[in-house]
């Protein structure tokens, strides 16, 4: 933190409770994940993947590999559903958001997963596969075949851009 800001906390001039903030640059372990609350409003569930090289005490190179869970909302759900798949490197920005979720039996779980504020492509890694087209097929709409989501767990503090809610 510039020392501007370290000076600034100091003398009591901003009341600061907390920083929030993760940044990650990883790579997909699958097609992203995307649901529709309604026809206006969806989220997308990505799996992240970061991995950090290290050197242990034998000389041994270990590799280490973490998996996140980012949930994308609004647009930037409709560009990971368009654009994203496995394998692709992406950069995230966001905040830790921790919940309880029930599990069988009446057990609860807690799940921490990144709300992403920013979610760009750094590059794809494979080749999209090209399926073949059935001129019979009914379209796809987007996001079919997934279960419906919990409207209990939409995040209420969701950013707006420029002002609108969407």
């Amino acid at each position: 933190m510039p020392n501007y800001f370290v000076n600034l906390l100091l003398k009591n001039q901003i009341n600061m409770t907390g920083v929030n903030k993760v940044i990650l640059l990883g790579n997909l372990g699958q097609k992203p994940e995307t649901r529709y609350v309604n026809s206006e409003l969806s989220f997308s569930r990505l799996s992240v993947a970061t991995t950090e090289l290290y050197t242990n005490q034998k000389g041994e190179q270990i590799r280490y590999t973490e998996w996140h869970t980012v949930i994308l909302w609004r647009q930037m759900s409709r560009f990971a559903e368009q654009y994203l798949r496995q394998g692709d490197t992406v950069y995230i920005e966001g905040r830790l958001k921790s919940r309880f979720i029930e599990q069988g039996g009446g057990e609860r779980r807690k799940v921490t997963e990144i709300i992403a504020d920013r979610c760009d492509l750094i590059a794809h890694h494979d080749e999209p596969k090209q399926e073949p087209k059935n001129d019979n097929q009914e379209p796809e709409t987007p996001g079919s075949g997934l279960p419906d989501c919990d409207l209990e767990n939409i995040p209420q503090n969701i950013p707006a851009v420029d002002g609108l809610p969407f």
